[in-house]
């Protein structure tokens, strides 16, 4: 459902048959094709991304977005001597690519992301 100051729109909401656990959701948008949600965390990972390798967001291409449940407060990416709270923790597990190169970039359901080496 999307809100458009004061306006409703409901449209039909597609999951890929073959991938359960995608986080992307498919809409049509009738005969310019089709358009593809994604949770907002993907938007922070590509940006850390973005900061991290130090090239424009514009660059970065997403592969693909899962939804996971991480093991504790690091999301499953612990640095050595690093304490994390231990509690599942809802997320996104996002690949995201720059080039040739994927990276594997951990979420949870807001803003906190973790590259994993």
């Amino acid at each position: 459902e999307a809100r458009l100051e004061a306006q409703v729109r409901r449209v039909p909401a597609f999951r890929l048959k073959n991938a359960p656990n995608a986080a992307l959701r498919y809409t049509s948008d009738g005969a310019r094709g089709w358009m593809a949600w994604q949770p907002f965390a993907v938007l922070y990972a590509r940006r850390e991304l973005a900061r991290r390798e130090s090239v424009p967001a514009a660059s970065i291409q997403t592969v693909d977005v899962t939804h996971e449940t991480w093991p504790d407060g690091c999301l499953g990416v612990a640095q050595p001597g690093q304490i994390c709270t231990q509690a599942l923790v809802p997320g996104f597990r996002v690949l995201l690519k720059i080039g040739a190169r994927t990276y594997d970039l951990h979420t949870d359901l807001s803003e906190r992301v973790a590259v994993v080496p």
